[in-house]
C-alpha cells in the first residue's frame, strides 16, 4: 500500500503544479473577489494578498474534483485515495485553496479515535510547499489530507448520515444503534465523564452541545447491490480529541 500512497502523493503534486501554472488569471479573479466581498483596495488589498501568499488555484472544471462542500473540496487522486483540503472562496473560474488549513490536532484526533476502538480509515496529514515555483508534497504536514477512497472506486455510495438510512437500509436499525453508541462515547468525553480524554469542538457547535459536530464526523457507506450500509468515520476535523497528559502516564 505504501507504493500506492506514494503514487497518490505524486498525482496530487501533478494536479497542483498544473494549476499553479494558471496562477496569474486566477490571482486576478481572487483580487477582484476580495475587493468586492471585503471592500479592500490599494495597499490594504496588496497586504492582504501578500499575507495569504501561499494560495493555490484549481479550475472549477478540473476533472479531479469529486465533491465540493461548503468549506472543503475532495479531489480524486487515484491509487485508492482522495485528497481533501479546505476551500477558501469560489471565483467565476477557480476554486481558491489555502495552504496549511488543517490543524496539527487532526493527527492527535485520529490517534485518539483509534485508541478508543473506532475503525479509522487510513489518513495521512501532508504538507504542500512551494519550492521556487514548484509545488512539492511532503509528509507530516497539514496542508492536505490524503485518505482512503471510501467509495472504493465507485463500488459504494458515501453519504452524510441521514435518518432515512435507518429506515430504508436492510441493516438500518443496526446503523442507528452504532451511531447512538458512538455519539455516547464521544459525548461522555466532551462532558468530562471520561477522565482520560478531552474534546473540543472545531465546527458545528450549537447551544445544545457537540451533537451535530459528532454526527458530521460519520458517513454512511452504502452498497447499492445489497442495500446495506456501514457507518464510517470520514470528516474528522470537526472536533479535537486527545488524551490528557496525566492519563498518558497511567
Amino acid at each position: 500500500m505504501e507504493d500506492q500512497f506514494e503514487k497518490a502523493k505524486r498525482t496530487l503534486e501533478g494536479i497542483l503544479n498544473r494549476e499553479w501554472n494558471l496562477r496569474d488569471p486566477a490571482l486576478e479573479e481572487y483580487r477582484q473577489h476580495v475587493m468586492e466581498k471585503m471592500g479592500f483596495c490599494g495597499e490594504v488589498l496588496d497586504e492582504f494578498i501578500a499575507m495569504n501568499h501561499f494560495t493555490y488555484f484549481l479550475k472549477r472544471n478540473a476533472p479531479e474534483v469529486r465533491t465540493l462542500g461548503t468549506r472543503q473540496i475532495i479531489l480524486d487522486i487515484g491509487n485508492g485515495y482522495v485528497g481533501k483540503t479546505k476551500l477558501r472562496v469560489v471565483t467565476p473560474n477557480y476554486y481558491i485553496l489555502m495552504g496549511s488549513p488543517y490543524y496539527p490536532d487532526l493527527d492527535q484526533t485520529i490517534k485518539t479515535l483509534a485508541e478508543l476502538g473506532f475503525d479509522v480509515p487510513e489518513h495521512h496529514c501532508i504538507e504542500i510547499k512551494n519550492q521556487n515555483g514548484k509545488i512539492v508534497v511532503e509528509d507530516s504536514g497539514f496542508g492536505f489530507v490524503i485518505t482512503r477512497d471510501l467509495t472504493e472506486n465507485g463500488r459504494y455510495r458515501v453519504e452524510d448520515v441521514k435518518n432515512e438510512h435507518f429506515e430504508t437500509l436492510l441493516n438500518g436499525e443496526e446503523l442507528r444503534q452504532q451511531l447512538t453508541d458512538a455519539q455516547k462515547t464521544l459525548r461522555e468525553i466532551y462532558d468530562g465523564k471520561n477522565p482520560r480524554y478531552r474534546m473540543e469542538v472545531n465546527a458545528h457547535a450549537t447551544v445544545k452541545g457537540p451533537q451535530e459536530a459528532i454526527r458530521h464526523m460519520f458517513f454512511t457507506q452504502i452498497d447499492p447491490i445489497t442495500n446495506r450500509g456501514k457507518l464510517v468515520l470520514g470528516d474528522l476535523d470537526h472536533v479535537i480529541l486527545y488524551r490528557k497528559p496525566s492519563a498518558a502516564l497511567e
